[in-house]
């Protein structure tokens, strides 16, 4: 049924109706259509791998070799990609550090050459700076830790594994 409700027959209901009425050329074609594979992945499907070699002697290997290369290829670059975030955190925790570090330097020494009014909003400042990015990055860890784990990278349609079907 074609919807809730409708009683008219859906199109796998007529097709043998259908292919009964042709001409027998048409009906092998019509079944051909209906039959059809269809296969995406990062290599083309065997049967085309297999073709491909008995036209040109290796071209199957060279294709696999080219894929492995490229998959490789693809994990270094997310590898230096986190390696990149990590070295990028670390160097913010740092200048993150020597600019409160500095901050904090400066405002003692503001209050101890007698402005202590401006020495205090300054010491202030960033002590609550430090105490508001502390409790920041605590919800945020505690946020990421209560979300349920998930594979490190979903395969799309196109990324299929080799070998598999749609």
């Amino acid at each position: 049924m074609t919807e809730e409700g409708d009683n008219s027959p859906t199109p796998e209901e007529l097709l043998p109706e259908i292919i009964s009425e042709l001409p027998p050329e048409h009906a092998a074609v019509v079944r051909r259509v209906f039959a059809m594979e269809m296969y995406a992945g990062p290599i083309p499907h065997p049967a085309i791998l297999g073709q491909l070699e008995g036209v040109i002697p290796g071209s199957a290997q060279q294709i696999l070799d080219d894929a492995h290369d490229q998959s490789q290829h693809r994990r270094d670059m997310e590898k230096i990609q986190i390696e990149a975030a990590i070295s990028d955190g670390r160097r913010g925790q740092w200048f993150g550090f020597i600019i409160a570090m500095t901050v904090v330097v400066g405002s003692i020494t503001l209050i101890a050459l007698g402005q202590s009014i401006i020495g205090l909003a300054g010491l202030i400042t960033a002590l609550v700076g430090l105490v508001g990015l502390f409790i920041y990055s605590q919800r945020r860890g505690n946020q990421a830790q209560s979300v349920p784990e998930t594979p490190a990278r979903q395969l799309e349609p196109e990324q299929s594994p080799a070998g598999s079907r749609e």
